[in-house]
This record gives C-alpha cells, structure tokens and sequence, in this order.
C-alpha cells in the first residue's frame, strides 16, 4: 500500500501469524492460472519458493520450511520473526513459477522462458533488442488485461531512446535522464511521473585499520565538504533533492531529528587536521556508469578538492563493481545506494545493505556492535509504532553517531507517456511494480 510500508492482497488473499510468530499461514486467491494452464495453488507456491528457500538468496533465511496444508493453504514455519518477509514474500525476490514449466524445461531455461500468472505471459526475448509479451485471456482479473500485446524495447544508448520515444515508436519511456525529462516536461506534450529509486552515498572501507577512513573524522570532514542542495539540483534538475540520512523524506519512518552534516568547508579542513591529514589526502572513488554518475562524481571531486583531498575517479564494469560489494575494497571509497521510497520498509534494507550480515559490503563497513544490537531489535519487533521508532533510532544513529556511509541525495527515476496513454501504473506503487494489465490506449 503506497506510503505505508503495508503489502496488500492479491495472489494471497489474506495472512495470518499464529499466536507466538512460529507461523505465517497464507489463503491463497482460487482460480487462478499459471500461462501453461497449471493451477496456481498451494503446491504451486510451496514450489516457487522453495526454490528461493534452497537457494544461496537470504530472503527466506529466518523460513525453516513450507507446508501445502490444502490447495488454497500455504504455512511458512519460522525460525524467528522477521518485519521485512511480507515485503520480501511480495516482491520479484520471490515470484510464483509454474512448476510444471520448470520440471519440464529446467531450471536456467524457465528463467530465459518464465511462466507465471500475470495479465500478459512471455513470447520471446532477444538480447539487447526487446521482450514480447501478449495477452493472457486466463487472467484472473475478469476484462483485463485492456491491451492485446506488450513489447518492451531494449534500447541502451539514451540518445537513440529517447529519438525512438520523440518519434512515436514507443508509447512509454520507463527511465529518463532527468535532463532529457526537463526538456519533455516544457514541451506539454507529455505526462512525466517520478519515483524514488535510491540515497546516493559514498562508502568507505572503515573496516580496515590500515585506511584513512577507519576514522570518523575524516569521513565527517567528506560529509561536511560537499554541499548537498548544490549536487542534487545540478545533477537532478529540480526531480533529486538533498538527504541528510538513510531514509528518505517520502518515506513513513523518515526521523526528522537526524542532524546530518550541513556543508561547512571551514569544518571539513578542521576534522581533515585533527585526524592526521592537514595537508589533506589522495584517494580514488570508483563508480558503475549510469544516466548521471559520471558528472555526479566529477562533481563530488571539485567539493572534495577544496577541503585537500584529492579523488581520482575510476569507472569500473558492472563486473569490478560488483566485486567491491561482495569481496569489498581498500583504502578508498565506492559510490553506493540505499533504496528510498515512500512505501519501502526500510528496515529489510538496513538488514540487507548496511549490516555485518547483509549481502554486500559486509566486510568493507565498520559496523559497531551497538548499532547491530539495535538493528536486531527493529527486525523482531512486532508492533509497528515500536518498531518504526527503533527503526529511526537505528538510521541517527548510522549517520549521526558513526556515519556508516555518507549520505547525499535522493535519486528519482522518471518516466514519460505520450498522451495516447492512459491508467499507465509506471512508478505508481515503486519502481519494481508495475501493472500494465490497466493500461489502455486511445487512437
């Protein structure tokens, strides 16, 4: 539920814990059907996420196992409570596949050829060109979907995007550059809709005793050189806006009483002396390309260079940069993101990015043990009053206190339609959710 942080129903119909949080039991929608004509059941969604259950994947981590009581009854046994795995159970993290379709073409295959139950079930893809969709007139909505197919263009360069998009060859462009949405935007002749994706920050390898950035002085002295207003009106051309900490202003648990570190160069060069480094110091921050993160970095360097420390910026593949994440880094820092959103339960993101336990960067951060000892306490908490208060406490605490990574900016994506459009659901609920079975177009 949009703004809320709440999952609403739709292949469960409805869910229960039991009285000491042992088990989560599902009823589950009847009559609904896999695109190959399997039934959607218990059996089915016990199948689909043992999947993720077995796998190397941590969302299901605190599920022991998983019972098909009946057809329209599905029972997750626990370990413990977890707040984020009613967000995980409905997100693409865990997608409910015909186990027909698996068993019979294999696992990598079914993932090149995905059978689910959505309004519109897969044709073909065609690497780096485009994936075709039509009509599935089994879909459990009645009268939906409106469209009789869907096709999505793959178009890496953004110039040659947004030409196709300008000319008519497509009726929705799901990511801008927020420049080129500036420019749509004074034209008229489009409906621009924008959705927070993610906190841009800079992380640091304070795990290593060896690094300049062990300590906190000289990761205040980065926070208090860049000036955060400037970055995001620059680079985001009135769709960013400047952060202070690691929830964004959109979103439900958003605290209000972070401080964060308001540009101040005279106190950048102050903490930068008394940490060892008045004369200032070299270092290299690495980034993955992107719609704008070359000129961000470029940018985040002459703020840098003012206070004395001096950046060499590296442009890393997907493949390098990932390796940061998951096997870390030394005495530098990487550009990293926190998913922001209004609906977002921010404490699986906590949990998953900035903590000892998470999948990336585990090694790299510094996470004291107290800061630990209350992230473990918002995850277990059941009340939702209680836990988002612990929740905030956590994200002061990670910027106030020890300043984990240092945040900078929201980053939005935008999204164009031509005005032939109509009930578009792009961005409505959150980036990764989307329900093109509304969609209509008018001649």
């Amino acid at each position: 539920m949009k703004g809320s942080g709440k999952v609403i129903p739709w292949l469960a119909t409805a869910w229960q814990y039991n009285a000491d949080y042992t088990t989560l039991t599902f009823t589950l929608r009847k009559g609904v059907k896999f695109h190959d004509g399997t039934d959607f059941n218990a059996t089915a969604a016990k199948f689909s996420l043992d999947l993720v259950l077995n796998s190397t994947l941590v969302d299901l981590k605190t599920v022991s196992s998983i019972d098909a009581v009946d057809d329209s009854t599905l029972r997750l046994n626990l370990k413990t409570y977890d707040s984020a795995l009613l967000i995980s159970l409905a997100s693409y993290l865990c997608p409910m596949v015909s186990p027909t379709a698996v068993q019979s073409m294999g696992k990598d295959a079914a993932m090149l050829h995905p059978v689910g139950t959505g309004p519109f079930k897969f044709v073909s893809y065609t690497r780096d060109v485009s994936i075709k969709y039509e009509k599935f007139t089994g879909y459990w909505q009645p009268g939906k979907p409106y469209l009789d197919a869907l096709e999505i263009d793959l178009i890496a360069d953004p110039v040659t995007q947004l030409a196709s998009f300008k000319a008519g060859e497509a009726q929705i462009m799901r990511a801008i550059a927020t420049s080129d949405a500036a420019a749509l935007q004074s034209t008229g002749k489009y409906a621009l809709a924008a959705q927070e994706m993610s906190i841009d920050c800079l992380a640091t390898d304070s795990a290593h005793i060896s690094s300049p950035f062990c300590d906190i002085r000289v990761r205040q002295a980065i926070a208090y050189a860049i000036d955060n207003a400037a970055v995001a009106k620059a680079i985001g051309m009135g769709f960013f806006t400047p952060c202070n900490q690691l929830i964004s202003p959109m979103n439900y648990a958003y605290n209000p009483n972070v401080v964060g570190y308001p540009y101040n160069v005279t106190k950048a060069k102050q903490l930068l002396s008394d940490a060892g480094y008045p004369k200032g110091l070299d270092t290299k921050l690495s980034y993955r390309a992107g719609a704008f993160e070359g000129d961000y970095c470029t940018m985040l360097q002459g703020y840098l260079k003012a206070v004395g420390i001096n950046v060499q910026i590296d442009l890393a593949d997907a493949a390098r940069f990932n390796d940061f994440r998951v096997k870390g880094f030394q005495s530098q820092m990487v550009h990293y993101t926190m998913p922001a959103g209004a609906e977002k339960d921010m404490s699986y993101y906590f949990r998953d990015r900035l903590s000892d336990k998470g999948s990336m960067f585990n090694t790299t951060i510094y996470f004291p043990s107290d800061y630990l000892d209350s992230l473990s306490k918002v995850n277990i908490e059941r009340d939702d009053a209680k836990r988002i208060a612990l929740l905030q406490a956590v994200d002061k605490m990670a910027v106030d206190t020890y300043l984990l990574v240092i945040p900078i900016q929201v980053e939005t994506a935008v999204s164009a339609t031509s005005n032939v459009v109509h009930d578009s659901d792009v961005y409505k609920y959150y980036a990764m959710c989307y329900h093109p079975e509304n969609v209509w177009l008018s001649k």
